[in-house]
């Protein structure tokens, strides 16, 4: 069995990823750190700001 490893860029996305999923699933927008998710937006290109992109996903 392989090993898989993360490399700094994966792990920045995995963080994005699971903070929106935990916004989404406990509805607490307030406890999610926006600026940190728009800030990995931003470095990896996502277009929408975090506000955006949950906004999109919760509808």
């Amino acid at each position: 069995m392989s090993e898989i490893r993360l490399d700094a860029d994966d792990r920045y996305l995995q963080t994005f990823a699971v903070d929106i999923e935990a916004a989404l699933l406990n509805k607490d927008y307030q406890g999610t750190d926006l600026v940190k998710l728009s800030q990995f937006a931003a470095e990896f290109d996502i277009p929408q700001s975090a506000e955006e992109l949950i906004g999109q996903l919760s509808e």
